[in-house]
């Protein structure tokens, strides 16, 4: 009996040490229509630079939330995660869409990880998702206490008529670290794809320019991507090139 207590308590405790991580990163689907001579409340008022408005509002409430992909490590990343991916499903000047969970069978291949993804969201810009998702996966770690990921995706996109919508995506899966940071995937796991849709509520942001100019720092769409991005060193993919063009410092 003694023995089954150790036991449990031994459990207990790993499964308390086992930390949570989250790394990060945002794109843009498609060409961005944004006027770069547009400048101040313009980007909300006219609907042309709404991808514009929708990068300033969604990395402004990140930022308030103090939700810094760009600078944070993927442990203390996590802390706040939950506190953005509420706040992204009310931001002011969109619609809330539809919320989707997605259940993925998932070997230790990677291109199987990619492909899973793509059958199971086959919608507009699904490749470009898959692929950054994908590209999430680290190799190793500082951090080989953490277990449990969230392999996370902003996107900000824009249909054939004009409208702006944004899409938070969080893939929670499993990795094995050993002592050193070596990250191996299991074998098979069963791993869960959040989708979270949002889209521009135009008459709205059109209506409201000032008020959201005065709340909300202008970011251009690049910016925006490099806000979201983790940074290189906490996504060590050794499967894949390094994208050196990348910025690692954002100050809003």
């Amino acid at each position: 009996m003694r023995i089954s207590k150790v036991l449990l308590l031994l459990a207990s405790a790993t499964l308390a040490l086992a930390q949570q991580a989250v790394v990060s990163k945002g794109i843009l689907i498609g060409e961005d229509k944004t006027d770069k001579n547009a400048k101040g409340a313009e980007i909300y008022k006219n609907p042309q630079n709404h991808q514009s408005a929708a990068a300033s509002i969604i990395a402004g409430v990140a930022k308030i939330q103090g939700y810094e992909p760009y600078a944070l490590d993927p442990t203390e990343s996590s802390k706040v995660f939950g506190r953005f991916e509420r706040q992204f499903r009310r931001l002011p000047g969109f619609h809330a869409g539809q919320q989707d969970e997605i259940v993925l069978r998932l070997t230790s291949d990677l291109n199987q990880i990619e492909r899973a993804i793509k059958e199971a969201y086959p919608d507009i810009g699904s490749v470009s998702i898959a692929k950054a998702l994908r590209e999430l996966v680290p190799s190793s770690t500082k951090h080989p206490q953490a277990k449990y990921w969230v392999l996370s995706v902003v996107a900000i996109d824009m249909d054939p008529l004009g409208i702006v919508d944004a899409k938070l995506f969080a893939l929670f899966i499993q990795l094995n670290v050993d002592g050193d940071g070596k990250v191996t995937l299991p074998s098979e796991q069963t791993s869960y794809l959040n989708i979270a849709n949002i889209e521009v509520d135009t008459d709205y942001m059109t209506a409201h320019a000032d008020e959201l100019f005065a709340r909300f720092e202008v970011a251009t769409t690049h910016e925006f991507e490099v806000y979201f991005t983790s940074p290189e060193e906490d996504v060590l993919t050794q499967w894949l090139h390094p994208d050196t063009g990348r910025q690692s410092v954002l100050d809003f």
